[in-house]
């Protein structure tokens, strides 16, 4: 007798109950992605799963998935994921280590979190503290550093799970998830364009060099190539030695008086801030210059600070944290059950906020 499809499947399943590769605890693919898998229609999944509940090897929770029981009302075993940050800003950051620790929740993960620092060193002893807590896998968003660590490599190529966060890393087959900071950088720049800016100027770091920041330099450079005046390197002024982390007041100052030589002596009628830290120096450049934006100078960046005694008043690239969360943690949680991975790098789309900041001075 030729046995059902959705019996086959139901058998999948508990095999992959009973083998550990779904664990108790873990919510089992929803019901439109078994159905990509199984290749059968959304009723013969129905079958199955609802087979799998009744003998009690499953429980359905409404409005959330379907988890793996113990069918002797034992406790749920803890499982965790381990998330390292940088550190965290008013700018970017908050949002996304919410949404990373309710959809963890959603799972039955209990979220491990820990902050580098900034600190490439740190960074690497947390990644092994982590890996042997142990954890059953890893998000991580890297140190802005030049150098990636060694360390952090070595465990992405063991094929231990580990899914990069905002900042790629450049020629390493990891899996990541970003905004693509390319295409909206580029579509930031056309709107600085059609608003008739050509002589405008890039301000970003000395010594800080990451793919988020490179991809906005080159979309920028692309963008003004296609127009009678390109963006040549000397208005692209890599000059700030300071970090968001940064308590020095004098290295602050110092960046001030930076940015206000680098002003004069271009006059650039628009600046672009490669992050919240620069758009914050900026902000005070150009008020010890007397200058306001947009009257006497546009100004763009990216992400929005929200701090109270910082203005928020101009247009950047917004990037959406919520999804980058979301997206993460299923990419994780994929690797983590050696589920088939289509798509190793997950770009999430920016949105533009214009908020009267840059001026067209095609008008004046």
């Amino acid at each position: 007798m030729q046995i059902s499809l959705y019996a086959k499947i139901y058998n999948d399943l508990k095999a992959k109950i009973s083998t550990g590769i779904f664990q108790i605890g873990d919510m089992i693919p929803p019901e439109k992605e078994l159905v990509q898998i199984y290749g059968v229609s959304r009723i013969t999944v129905q079958k199955a799963v609802n087979l799998l509940a009744k003998d009690g090897i499953v429980e359905r929770k409404s409005g959330v998935g379907t988890f793996v029981i113990d069918s002797d009302n034992k406790e749920i075993p803890k499982r965790f994921i381990g998330l390292i940050l940088p550190g965290l800003t008013d700018s970017y950051g908050n949002r996304l280590l919410q949404t990373i620790i309710s959809e963890a929740e959603k799972s039955n993960y209990q979220l491990v979190l820990k902050f580098s620092e900034e600190s490439q060193h740190k960074e690497s002893a947390l990644v092994d503290e982590l890996i042997n807590m142990p954890v059953d896998g890893l998000l991580i968003e890297p140190v802005q550093r030049n150098f990636y660590d060694e360390n952090l490599i070595k465990k992405i190529y063991s094929d231990f799970p580990i899914v990069i966060l905002d900042k790629e890393l450049d020629g390493i087959d990891s899996m990541f998830v970003g905004s693509d900071h390319y295409t909206g950088a580029f579509e930031s720049a056309d709107l600085i364009i059609k608003k008739s800016h050509r002589n405008v100027v890039v301000i970003g770091y000395a010594h800080i060099k990451n793919t988020t920041l490179e991809e906005r330099i080159e979309a920028f450079t692309a963008a003004f190539w296609e127009t009678t005046t390109p963006l040549v390197s000397k208005h692209v002024a890599r000059i700030i030695r300071s970090t968001y982390l940064s308590t020095d007041l004098a290295l602050l100052k110092s960046d001030v008086s930076l940015i206000k030589s680098f002003i004069d002596a271009i006059q650039p009628t628009c600046v672009i801030c490669l992050d919240t830290h620069v758009t914050g120096l900026v902000q005070e450049a150009l008020s010890e210059l007397h200058l306001s934006f947009p009257d006497d100078i546009s100004l763009f960046g990216f992400d929005s600070n929200n701090s109270s005694y910082l203005s928020t008043n101009y247009t950047y690239l917004m990037q959406d944290e919520n999804a980058i969360g979301v997206k993460s943690v299923e990419l994780l949680k994929k690797a983590i059950r050696n589920e088939p991975i289509e798509n190793r790098r997950l770009l999430i789309s920016t949105t533009l906020r214009q908020n009267g900041s840059v001026k067209d001075i095609s008008l004046s």
